[in-house]
């Protein structure tokens, strides 16, 4: 199953040349399963081998799963999740550095 498929989440990343920041966009589910069972999924994700050697990834799939379920519709931005998952200065200009792009992709795959 895809994270997609669980929580309803898709990362979009700017064309070339598009000064949009990258953003996670809410995807809806249909028949989306009840909160808690969403959670429960996440949780058995999080616990999974591939995810036992990055905590950053573990609290970036967290972070991205309960965001998309507590404000679906909203995307986070590429700041934001900088911020608030990765510790980021509030300084931080994600058009000038491509961390939370990076560790999103390897969330991706």
């Amino acid at each position: 199953m895809h994270l997609e498929q669980v929580v309803g989440i898709r990362w979009r990343q700017p064309a070339p040349g598009d000064r949009t920041p990258a953003m996670v966009s809410h995807v809806p589910v249909p028949n989306q399963p009840p909160r808690p069972e969403v959670l429960e999924e996440v949780e058995r994700i999080l616990h999974s081998r591939e995810f036992s050697g990055s905590e950053l990834l573990r609290n970036l799939l967290s972070f991205l799963a309960k965001r998309a379920m507590d404000r679906p519709g909203e995307g986070a931005k590429e700041y934001e999740l900088a911020v608030a998952v990765l510790g980021k200065p509030a300084g931080f200009d994600p058009r000038l550095e491509s961390t939370v792009r990076v560790h999103a992709g390897r969330l991706r795959s």
